[in-house]
């Protein structure tokens, strides 16, 4: 899953576990039904912008954490992501620049 319509960084307001976070425009709806119907908890996402690969962070029961898009683990307590030159986030783990 790729989101191609996302070329700029745009995020809105929504609750997870009942916290205000911002997550990406176009992901909103993922997120809310991952936390909503998976056994996952969300930790973070991106949808790359065109640029990188959609990424979703998540935690299983057992405080696995990894992407559920490419299945790589995430061994990071915290800050997933990092940014390139241009400010895009992405996980290093997953993809190299």
């Amino acid at each position: 899953m790729d989101c191609k319509g996302c070329k700029v960084r745009s995020s809105r307001r929504t609750e997870v576990k009942g916290k205000t976070v911002r997550v990406d425009k176009c992901m909103v709806d993922i997120v809310n039904t991952i936390n909503e119907y998976t056994l996952y908890e969300t930790l973070g996402c991106c949808c790359g912008h065109g640029i990188y690969p959609m990424s979703i962070v998540v935690r299983d029961k057992s405080g696995y954490k990894f992407d559920l898009m490419s299945g790589k683990e995430v061994p990071r307590k915290t800050r997933y992501y990092v940014t390139d030159d241009k400010g895009f986030y992405y996980i290093p783990e997953i993809i190299s620049i």
